[in-house]
């Protein structure tokens, strides 16, 4: 068994092999502010440990406050734990003895990129969630079908991108009359996605 030395530093190399195991598990670069959003909530979910936009931020290099910056343990290990270890320092000892392998994301997905304008996605998860997204343009979706679920026909609903069995992290919600917000579907059991034709819709 390896010893675990509480005291190993927080180096650039090993956030840098973080953060990059970080997207292979995710299976999405992390560039944008959206994606430093999702970033967030699926940390919140899934780690239970709250590390801010703004802190993904410097530890990916998107905002170059201070040249020198390194994140805290704290931000470190809940990264870490994401991706399937106890904390950073199991995490480093396991890439200094080179036991880190690939955790790319082995079920299907598309990016919104992928769409064309027109095309439809049926979304289904628990309790009986059923949901039918028509793309328009720049990863925009209009809700033409919402059944047991917050979101309303007409929404309009920005993602980057669609995993089996993930949840689903809308970045922007737009209805009428009313400010936007965020909204995840199948936090928690994730969700199933299929392409469909209009004439399929039940």
């Amino acid at each position: 068994m390896r010893s675990h030395k509480l005291s190993h530093k927080i180096s650039r190399e090993g956030i840098q092999a973080l953060r990059q195991h970080v997207e292979t598990y995710l299976d999405r670069r992390i560039v944008t502010p959206t994606d430093y959003d999702y970033l967030s909530l699926i940390i919140s979910e899934r780690v239970h440990k709250s590390v801010s936009a703004t802190t993904l931020k410097r530890v990916w290099g998107y905002v170059r406050d201070n040249e020198d910056y390194k994140p805290g343990r704290y931000t470190a290990s809940a990264l870490a734990e994401l991706v399937g270890y106890r904390d950073y320092e199991d995490f480093v000892l396991a890439y200094n003895d080179g036991e880190v392998q690939s955790a790319r994301y082995s079920g299907d997905s598309m990016p919104a990129t992928d769409f064309t304008c027109g095309e439809r996605v049926e979304l289904q998860w628990l309790p009986g969630r059923r949901c039918v997204l028509e793309y328009e343009r720049d990863s925009i979706f209009r809700v033409l079908e919402s059944h047991n679920s917050k979101l309303r026909v007409g929404d309009r609903v920005e993602c980057a991108i669609f995993m089996q069995r993930a949840p689903l992290y809308f970045s922007r919600v737009s209805r009428e009359g009313q400010a936007d917000s965020t909204y995840i579907a199948g936090s928690r059991t994730g969700i199933r996605w299929q392409l469909i034709q209009p004439e399929e819709e039940q």
